[in-house]
């Protein structure tokens, strides 16, 4: 079971973080995640793209959210923050079936 997105009603421009359009065009799908930090939930939408080797850019709304302690040494956030699906509680690990 992978990530159950939603389509945008309306599609949106993007550009990398560099300033480059993105290969993939424009945005068309999102995830509604729930972020859990410092024990506020807070539910954020979290556009899907293909941004590389990366998992996934925290964006100005959840910065500006959750003022997170960030260590730029390390490269990582010093707080504790955990996302989640809305839908997770209907997650169920898939077992191996052999051939």
């Amino acid at each position: 079971m992978g990530l159950a997105t939603r389509q945008l009603t309306t599609p949106r421009n993007v550009r990398n973080v560099d300033g480059t359009p993105n290969k993939a065009g424009k945005i068309t799908d999102a995830v509604d995640f729930i972020t859990n930090h410092r024990g506020t939930k807070i539910t954020h939408v979290f556009f899907v793209m293909d941004i590389g080797p990366d998992d996934f850019i925290l964006g100005y709304p959840f910065l500006e959210a959750s003022a997170p302690v960030v260590n730029w040494a390390d490269v990582k956030l010093e707080d504790a923050t955990t996302l989640s699906t809305v839908d997770a509680d209907k997650w169920r690990p898939q077992s191996k079936q052999t051939a």
